[in-house]
């Protein structure tokens, strides 16, 4: 509907509070390849956001281009008052194109937004289209800022809740809409900061260097990048850095050519090359006078490493090494508890403070830094104190992971032993899970948390064990179209009855939140309908050691697994009691 001349007046001359509600239009999953672009019609009265998931390429549109990367956000901006708004200014065609041999993946959520108006004096509100309240400021170009994970995570969420059920439950899809909006809206609030925050010319010139370090870089260019004098740049460069120019490109080279020789393996004269060094003897000979010894040898020698990541820290210890830091669950530190002791391992858990563990490195000056791959604060910081491995997780199965790792450290050959020894193992619990459940059995996981809760299909949760190693049967849900293949499904307690299966893992978020949700689960109507619950064919399994996927948490998966399912006798169910009292009125545990 439209607005009157009167109450347009009346936005301006009476007392009125404006407050807006968002509503979930569409999601589409899409992907372009190389030579096959995706035109895409963006209507005038829907909002849009562009989630970048996976690949490289632009987006074209009328005059104009954009680069977009894995792990962007690409909104349109319109200013509306006291609102936070997305809004495409009249029917847009724009085109996704990806870069050559390389697929863009992209998730593109088209919402409305509706404005509720109401009289200070009055009850009742009024509901308007945003098409039909003029901006305060002209439409502004497409913005494209970083997505964090969690902002990548609610977008697959959408998707996946769409694929499930066509997006027939509003309330979810809304409340993950609202949530996306808020994170989507505070990386623009950081972005925006970040454009505000003037560096100092100095910083211009390092972050410059940490860049642009496999170029020929003058001290003359910086110095006129910074709108110094070269004689004032060297001596602000000093006493920023406490390097000179020189000294500091040169370190800068020297540890990208240590992570080169760790990570790829590449031959002398292609990394001079990549860390902007003439030839692989001028490399040599920096690289001898830096670290005190010639690149081959450096290669061969022992490291202390440091894990910053618990995926790392399992492939490490699977292999028999220490790390001298080590980010660690505690059914890490239990299981391993001599060889970390033994190693004067520093463990700690994601509790710790980025400062903290800034601190904790720096102290201990580990020879390496094995990390996912990242940027940001954490590269920077770590960057400082030791040349950081940046070892690739997405996409890759824990196997190709594990010997990823183990080429670093150079134990391909245990690492080849130990997948061996594990699958000799895996065909013998295949037979005795065939003779002892049978092989239509079928098995769900179900994982609750105290803001969701998820069927596993794949990954993560003991599911690539599952349904991937053993060839397990998931429930039948799992297997149907739109959702076969997806690592997990979002589902409410009305649908508990969807994920019927003869026997269940459940894996429940070790907090007070998380136990009381499970608690609210139970209490359920439907929860003592499921089979695997009638049947006491439940099992209730720690979450952080199920949710790992390293080679150590696979293997304990399985170890429990047959203790549980492999016995004879059949199945009980394991859990505390205490934590599942149904008289019980306390909502902690």
């Amino acid at each position: 509907m439209d607005l009157g001349n009167n109450d347009a007046i009346s936005l301006k001359t009476e007392r009125s509070i404006a407050s807006v509600v968002y509503t979930i239009a569409d999601v589409q999953e899409i992907t372009a390849v190389p030579g096959q672009p995706v035109e895409l019609e963006l209507a005038s009265d829907t909002s849009a956001l562009l989630i970048v998931t996976a690949g490289d390429g632009e987006y074209r549109m009328a005059d104009t281009a954009h680069p977009l990367q894995s792990g962007t956000v690409a909104t349109f901006a319109t200013s509306f008052s006291a609102s936070f708004q997305y809004t495409l200014p009249c029917p847009t065609i724009m085109q996704l194109h990806c870069r050559p041999q390389s697929e863009l993946r992209a998730i593109l959520i088209s919402y409305e937004v509706l404005h509720t108006l109401k009289q200070a004096s009055a009850r009742h509100g009024r509901l308007y289209s945003s098409r039909n309240i003029e901006a305060t400021s002209a439409p502004t170009a497409m913005e494209v800022v970083e997505a964090d994970e969690s902002i990548i995570a609610l977008a697959r969420e959408l998707a996946i809740l769409k694929d499930h059920n066509g997006l027939g439950g509003p309330l979810a899809a809304n409340r993950l809409l609202y949530e996306l909006l808020f994170q989507v809206r505070e990386r623009l609030r950081l972005h925006k900061q970040q454009l505000e925050s003037k560096l100092t010319p100095i910083d211009q010139t390092i972050a410059y260097i940490n860049e642009h370090y496999n170029r020929k870089i003058t001290r003359e260019q910086l110095a006129h990048l910074s709108g110094l004098s070269i004689k004032s740049f060297t001596a602000l460069f000093k006493q920023s850095t406490g390097s000179s120019f020189s000294e500091y490109v040169n370190a800068v080279r020297i540890r990208k050519a240590q992570e080169q020789l760790l990570l790829t393996g590449s031959k002398l004269s292609d990394i001079a090359q990549k860390v902007g060094y003439k030839d692989e003897f001028y490399l040599s000979r920096k690289f001898k006078q830096t670290v005190g010894v010639a690149p081959s040898v450096y290669v061969k020698q022992p490291k202390t490493i440091a894990s910053m990541d618990h995926a790392y820290t399992l492939d490490l210890l699977t292999l028999g090494m220490t790390p001298a830091v080590a980010i660690a669950d505690s059914w890490i530190v239990k299981r391993f508890d001599g060889l970390l002791k033994a190693g004067s391992c520093h463990a700690i858990d994601w509790s710790w403070q980025r400062q903290a563990r800034y601190q904790l490195l720096q102290s201990l000056a580990p020879d390496v830094i094995i990390n996912a791959e990242l940027k940001g604060e954490d590269l920077e910081a770590f960057s400082k104190i030791a040349p950081v491995l940046q070892i690739p997780w997405k996409g890759v199965g824990w196997r190709d992971h594990f010997r990823m790792v183990a080429d670093v450290v150079e134990m391909t050959g245990q690492a080849d032993d130990w997948l061996s020894r594990f699958d000799e193992r895996m065909e013998g619990a295949k037979r005795q899970l065939d003779r002892n459940i049978g092989p239509k059995a079928t098995i769900a996981i179900f994982n609750i948390r105290a803001t969701r809760l998820a069927i596993y299909g794949s990954g993560y949760m003991g599911a690539d064990l599952l349904y991937k190693s053993l060839g397990m049967n998931p429930p039948l849900m799992m297997r149907t179209a739109g959702i076969a293949g997806k690592e997990w499904i979002e589902v409410t307690p009305e649908q508990l009855r969807q994920i019927e299966a003869d026997y269940m893992i459940v894996a429940v978020e070790n907090t007070s939140e998380g136990w009381k949700s499970a608690r609210e689960v139970m209490r359920h109507r439907d929860w003592k309908k499921l089979t695997s619950v009638r049947n006491k064919q439940t099992y209730f399994v720690d979450m952080a050691k199920w949710y790992g996927y390293g080679p150590a948490a696979i293997e304990a998966q399985l170890e429990e697994l047959i203790g549980w399912l492999g016995e004879e006798t059949g199945l009980k169910i394991q859990t505390n009691h205490a934590f599942f009292n149904m008289d019980s009125k306390s909502g902690d545990c």
